[in-house]
């Protein structure tokens, strides 16, 4: 992978449509791929984590397009080596989460997938995508769920930082959706 080009995005605009009828991928180091890249979103990456959670959906039977979309997230992080998260000292000391959801994106069982992340000094302390545990009847259903867990992280984020810090602030929620807001 070393003399690959990089790419601007870590994952294909179709990404949820990856076709698994072609081959599988046999010899092909998947599983360790799969989990170095799942240890970078954990860690450092927010930026990948819906490309990950995707390609990690395929651990037990992976298909060559699957290997072809953990080669693509490999591609993007040597043209992101740079990107990183920053925190600023002059910013207020208020938690802030950001809650998102498509709605049936998974064309296989139709539960939708929720992205969250919250923020402290204006950098990333915590994130997730991750698919929903139910299949919801509306997009307005979906932003709820995204929402709840983005006030979760948020109660738990607010007592760690009540211990560490004193006060936090008032945390904010922000919902892309007016139907859930």
């Amino acid at each position: 992978m070393g003399d690959a080009n990089s790419v601007t995005t870590p994952a294909e605009c179709s990404a949820h449509n990856i076709d698994d009828s072609v081959e599988p991928a046999q010899g092909i180091p998947y599983r360790e791929a799969v989990g170095s890249l799942m240890y970078l979103t954990i860690a450092t990456r927010p930026d990948i984590a819906y490309a990950v959670s995707r390609v990690s959906e395929t651990l037990e039977n992976p298909t060559i397009s699957n290997w072809k979309a953990v080669k693509r997230i490999f591609r993007y992080l040597k043209g992101s080596m740079d990107f990183g998260i920053l925190y600023e000292k002059e910013s207020n000391d208020k938690l802030e989460a950001f809650s998102d959801a498509d709605y049936a994106g998974d064309l296989d069982t139709r539960r939708s997938r929720s992205g969250i992340v919250c923020k402290f000094k204006n950098g990333a302390i915590s994130w997730s995508s991750r698919k929903q545990p139910c299949v919801v009847l509306s997009t307005m259903e979906a932003e709820y769920l995204a929402a709840s867990e983005a006030v979760k992280e948020l109660m738990w984020q607010k007592r760690l930082f009540l211990e560490l810090l004193g006060q936090p602030g008032t945390p904010t929620v922000y919902i892309d959706n007016l139907n859930g807001i």
